[in-house]
């Protein structure tokens, strides 16, 4: 079954996001990921809670799939990064 990953991000900091961005993509893809949208660039159209400034839908073809990424340990330290210099949150959603 597909799982996607969905994120929705607040930076409070720049530092992280050049490593990330160059070494994260790459691995999702290793892992059979792949990204559906990345973008600044939305309309929310309910609100109940703070905008994020960059919402993420990354689409992997099983729940393994997207665990594995999540617990790989070349992500360790980027996921640290982005945890000590964002507000995120991060779902993990079986498409049925």
């Amino acid at each position: 079954m597909t799982y996607y990953t969905h994120i929705a991000c607040s930076p409070t900091t720049a530092d992280w996001i050049p490593g990330y961005m160059e070494t994260i993509p790459p691995l999702i893809a290793r892992h059979g990921g792949r990204y559906l949208y990345s973008t600044g660039d939305y309309d929310r159209i309910e609100e109940t809670t703070a905008s994020p400034a960059l919402v993420v839908l990354i689409e992997w073809p099983d729940k393994e799939s997207a665990e594995n990424f999540y617990n790989d340990p070349s992500y360790e330290p980027h996921k640290r990064a982005r945890q000590s210099g964002s507000a995120t949150e991060m779902y993990l959603i079986a498409g049925t």
